[in-house]
């Protein structure tokens, strides 16, 4: 999935907690709801069951 048309300028707002590390080998995916004009985020580790980074929020204008 894709927001903006790959375009970074349409990114008005870009915002995220990095809560854990990720260390080299491991597969890192993201989840992503749109709202609107906002697209909230995170990202996990599966293999370790944890989240790398929690309350994204990209605001596209």
């Amino acid at each position: 999935q894709t927001y903006a048309d790959y375009d970074p300028s349409a990114f008005r707002q870009h915002a995220a907690r990095f809560s854990s590390p990720v260390f080299p080998g491991e597969t890192v995916t993201m989840d992503l709801w749109k709202d609107g004009n906002v697209i909230s985020f995170e990202a996990k580790v599966k293999s370790r069951g944890v989240t790398v980074i929690k309350s994204g929020k990209t605001v596209l204008g």
